[in-house]
């Protein structure tokens, strides 16, 4: 069994480097359902099924100053 600061260090680790790899090399328009979508996928597959991640995004739009969808 894993210990949970360990899986919880990983998983940190891991989502740090999947923004900075996206970021670096996404090219073109951004869409962050694109990015969930990525997101979720690397999440599958390098996260223990006894491990799970819950996470909130909240996109806004500086320029109309809201929320975009």
């Amino acid at each position: 069994m894993a210990n949970k600061d360990i899986a919880a260090s990983l998983t940190t680790g891991l989502l740090s480097s999947f923004f900075t790899m996206y970021f670096a090399f996404e090219k073109g328009t951004f869409s962050c359902e694109m990015m969930i979508t990525s997101l979720n996928q690397v999440l599958v597959e390098q996260t223990p099924e006894d491990i799970f991640v819950v996470a909130i995004f909240l996109y806004f739009d500086l320029e109309q100053k809201v929320p975009r969808k």
